[in-house]
């Protein structure tokens, strides 16, 4: 598997983890019912080592990591990142 080029619109920096992330998101919306109240909201996954994809942010109590954005239903379950 080939990594799309950056002028690419399919360009996509994790794309060698992305079929497992398709495949996750697809079978939690098929086999979980959601509650009717989420909530969309930013989340830092913690990681030292080296990564293009790795964020500092100061003022957080993860200061360094994987910033993403998740959605989630009041029981806590992520439901799509």
């Amino acid at each position: 598997m080939l990594m799309p080029k950056r002028g690419d619109p399919n360009f996509d920096k994790p794309y060698k983890v992305r079929p497992f992330i398709d495949t996750l998101q697809k079978n939690v919306l098929k086999y979980y019912d959601p509650d009717e109240v989420m909530s969309a909201d930013e989340s830092m996954i913690s990681f030292k080592s080296r990564s293009s994809l790795k964020q500092y942010m100061p003022k957080k109590p993860i200061r360094r990591g994987y910033k993403v954005w998740m959605l989630a239903c009041k029981s806590a379950y992520v439901l799509e990142v």
